[in-house]
C-alpha cells in the first residue's frame, strides 16, 4: 500500500503542483485536527464530525434540529422528484412567462390557520425568496431565451422593487432577454421597468409616474378641537412624531429633515431610471414633470421601449414552471449547517407579536411583541446547526423596552455567531436599535433608518372628559400614583421624571449606537438627534454597512460564517414558549471545532 506522502507526490506530480507546499499545507492540516483530537472523545473519522466531550457539549436547543444526515436525505429526495419532472416528454421553452404581482414580503404571511397552508381561494402570497429562487433557477435552465414579467399589481415599496430590480439585473446576468409588461406605470413599476431589456405598455395605457411625495397629516387642531392636549417630552428637535399629533405644520427641523431624506431617494431613483433607458437626467425629470402622460408621449421621451398588448409579447410563451423544471440538478451531500433568517415586522412591542387591525399609526397594524422576536433570536443563536444569522427588520420603531430586549439577544448571538442585518423599507428608531448591534448591517437605498432619539407621550383629555360629562375623582397611597391618568395634565414634577426618563433611555440608546457601530459620541450625536436618513445617506455616515438585498445580506452571512455558498437559509419561527439561555462559550467552542472540520475535509477526503 502507497503511504500517504507517496499519494500525495503522485498526485501532486500529476496535478504540477509544487510538492513542498503540498506537504507544509499538511503538516498544518495535521497539527489541526491533533488539536481537535485533543477536545475530541477519540471517535473522529475523517468523513465524520467529533462526538464532542463533556467540555464542549451543548444542551439541547429548542426545536431541536433534524439530524444533518436525514436533512440532506430529505432535500436530495426534493431536488430528484424535481428533476423527474424534466423527463415528461417535452421541450425547454424558448420564452416563459412571470407575473409580478404583491408586495413581496420576506416571510410568508400568517393565515387564519396556524399551519403553512393555503385555504381554496386564498390567494399565496409570493415571498422576496421565492421570487429571487425561481429567477436564479430559470437564469440555469439551458436553451431559455426570454422571460416576459407582467406587472399584475405591484404593491410593494421602492425597498422591495430595489430588491426586485435587482433580481431582474442578475437574471439579465445569466443570459436571459428580459422584457418587462405594464398596462399602467407607476413610479416604482417605472423602476423596475427601467433594468429590462424591452419595457412594454399598452398602446391605451398612462403613465402615473409624477415622482416622489411626502404628505404629512397633522392633527393639532384637530385634538384640540376634541378638547385633547398633547404632552409629550422628546430627544432631540428632529424627533418629529408628536408633532404630527401636536402641531399643525412642519417644524424647521422636521421639515429639514424630510426634505433631506426624500431628496436623497429622489436622487437614487433618477439616476436609476435615467442609467436603465439611457437618459439623460435633465429630459428624464421634465419627462416626470410632463406626466401623467400616455403610453404614446412616454414613448417619445423614451421612458419605455414599445407600446404593444399584452399577447402580442406571450403568444407561445410558457409558465415558468415548465422552464424550471429543466434546470440543473443541485445535489449536495454535505450538511456544513444553516443561515437562520429571523424576521421583524411592524411596530416594536412590549410581550408578545399580535395583529392589531386599527389604521392608528404607533397602535394598530402588525406589531413585533419584544418577547415573541427574542426568542426567535436566542432560539436561532442556541441552535448548533445555524452557523449565521440574518436578521431582516422593517420597523418603525416603538417600545424602548422590547427594543432594549431585542439588542440583548442580537448582543448574545453576535457572541458565537455572525448576524447580519438586512433592513426593509423602515428600521428606524426601535428598528435602528435593535439592529446597530449586528455584524453587519445593509440597508436599500430608499430604507427610512436612524431616527436615533426618542419621546414620550401623555394625552391631556380632561376638556373632553367635561364636555362629555366625565365626573373622575381619585383617592391614592403616593405622590403619583395616578401618573397616566388621561383625565388631568402631568404635574410639574411628573413632567421632570418624564424628562429624565426619556433622557436616560436617549443617553442609552446612543451609547448602544456607539459601541455597535464603533463611533466617537460626539459623531453618534451628530447622527442622533432623532434624524431619520435614507439608505445611502445611512452609509455615508457610518450607521449601516452597505447596500444591499436580502440575498445580499445571506451571502454576506455565509462568508463570515465559512460557509459554502450552497448552505440552506431555514426560517425561523418564534417558539411558542420560553427558551431558557444555555453557556453559548461551549457553543462558540464547538462551532470553532466544526468550522476547523469542515476547512480540513477535503483535504482529509483526498487524502483517503
Amino acid at each position: 500500500m502507497l503511504s500517504t506522502a507517496a499519494i500525495f507526490e503522485a498526485r501532486s506530480v500529476a496535478n504540477g503542483f509544487n510538492v513542498a507546499l503540498l506537504e507544509d499545507a499538511l503538516e498544518s492540516a495535521s497539527a489541526t485536527i491533533n488539536a481537535m483530537k485533543r477536545h475530541t472523545a477519540g471517535a473522529y473519522t475523517p468523513r465524520g464530525e467529533p462526538r464532542l466531550t463533556e467540555t464542549f457539549r451543548v444542551p439541547p436547543t429548542y426545536p431541536e434540529p433534524m439530524n444533518p444526515i436525514l436533512k440532506t436525505a430529505v432535500r436530495n429526495a426534493g431536488v430528484l422528484v424535481a428533476q423527474g419532472l424534466s423527463l415528461i416528454p417535452g421541450e425547454v421553452p424558448r420564452s416563459v412567462v412571470v407575473e409580478l404581482k404583491g408586495a413581496y414580503p420576506v416571510a410568508r404571511p400568517q393565515g387564519p390557520l396556524p399551519i403553512p397552508i393555503t385555504l381554496p381561494g386564498q390567494p399565496r402570497a409570493e415571498t422576496l425568496p421565492d421570487f429571487t429562487r425561481k429567477l436564479e433557477l430559470l437564469g440555469k435552465v439551458p436553451n431559455l431565451e426570454q422571460v416576459v414579467f407582467l406587472e399584475r399589481g405591484f404593491e410593494g415599496g421602492l425597498g422591495a422593487a430595489y430588491a426586485v430590480r435587482r433580481a431582474l439585473e442578475d437574471l439579465r446576468a445569466a443570459g436571459k432577454r428580459v422584457v418587462l409588461y405594464a398596462d399602467s406605470v407607476s413610479n416604482a413599476v417605472l423602476y423596475l421597468g427601467s433594468v429590462a431589456d424591452e419595457f412594454v405598455v399598452l398602446p391605451e395605457g398612462g403613465l402615473n409616474t409624477v415622482g416622489l411625495a411626502s404628505r404629512v397629516v397633522f392633527l393639532g387642531e384637530t385634538m384640540k378641537k376634541l378638547g385633547i392636549n398633547l404632552e409629550y417630552e422628546r430627544r432631540s428637535e428632529y424627533k418629529a412624531a408628536p408633532e404630527r399629533f401636536s402641531a399643525t405644520g412642519f417644524s424647521e427641523p422636521f421639515r429639514e429633515s424630510l426634505a433631506a431624506l426624500l431628496n436623497s431617494v429622489n436622487d437614487h431613483w433618477l439616476e436609476t431610471i435615467a442609467n436603465g433607458r439611457n437618459l439623460e437626467t435633465d429630459a428624464l425629470k421634465a419627462a416626470i414633470d410632463a406626466a401623467p402622460m400616455m403610453a404614446d408621449e412616454a414613448l417619445a421621451r423614451g421612458l419605455i421601449s414599445r407600446t404593444a398588448f399584452e399577447d402580442e409579447l406571450t403568444v407561445g410563451a410558457k409558465p415558468a414552471l415548465e422552464a424550471m423544471r429543466f434546470a440543473p440538478p443541485e445535489l449536495r451531500w454535505d450538511d456544513p449547517g444553516s443561515v437562520a433568517l429571523v424576521t421583524l415586522e411592524g411596530g416594536i412591542s412590549d410581550g408578545e407579536s399580535r395583529n392589531v387591525p386599527v389604521p392608528v399609526p404607533l397602535i394598530g397594524g402588525k406589531q413585533a411583541g419584544g418577547y415573541t422576536v427574542a426568542r426567535a433570536i436566542r432560539a436561532a443563536a442556541q441552535d448548533k446547526t445555524v452557523r449565521a444569522i440574518v436578521f431582516h427588520v422593517d420597523s418603525p420603531g416603538g417600545s424602548a423596552l422590547a427594543s432594549e430586549l431585542i439588542w440583548r439577544e442580537v448582543s448574545r448571538a453576535k457572541a458565537v455567531k455572525p448576524v447580519v442585518v438586512v433592513m426593509g423599507e423602515l428600521a428606524a428608531s426601535g428598528g435602528y436599535y435593535v439592529s446597530c448591534n449586528a455584524t453587519r448591517i445593509l440597508a436599500a437605498p430608499a430604507t427610512i433608518t436612524g431616527s436615533i432619539g426618542v419621546f414620550n407621550l401623555h394625552p391631556d383629555s380632561s376638556a373632553l372628559w367635561t364636555r362629555l360629562g366625565f365626573s373622575p375623582e381619585t383617592i391614592k397611597t403616593a405622590q403619583h400614583a395616578d401618573y397616566g391618568s388621561p383625565d388631568r395634565a402631568l404635574t410639574p414634577s411628573e413632567r421632570e421624571n418624564m424628562g429624565r426618563l426619556v433622557e436616560r433611555i436617549y443617553d442609552t440608546f446612543k451609547t448602544r449606537v456607539s459601541s455597535g457601530r464603533g463611533l466617537s459620541a460626539a459623531a453618534t450625536e451628530d447622527v442622533a438627534r432623532g434624524r431619520v436618513w435614507s439608505g445611502l445617506q445611512a452609509k455615508e455616515r457610518g450607521l449601516v454597512d452597505g447596500i444591499g438585498t436580502l440575498g445580499d445580506g445571506i451571502k454576506l452571512a455565509k462568508e463570515l460564517a465559512g460557509l459554502p455558498e450552497h448552505a440552506s437559509v431555514v426560517n425561523t419561527t418564534p417558539p411558542s414558549r420560553y427558551i431558557a439561555p444555555t453557556d453559548l462559550t461551549a457553543l462558540a467552542k464547538a462551532l470553532e471545532v466544526k468550522t476547523r472540520i469542515w476547512a480540513a475535509l477535503p483535504e482529509l477526503l483526498e487524502i483517503r
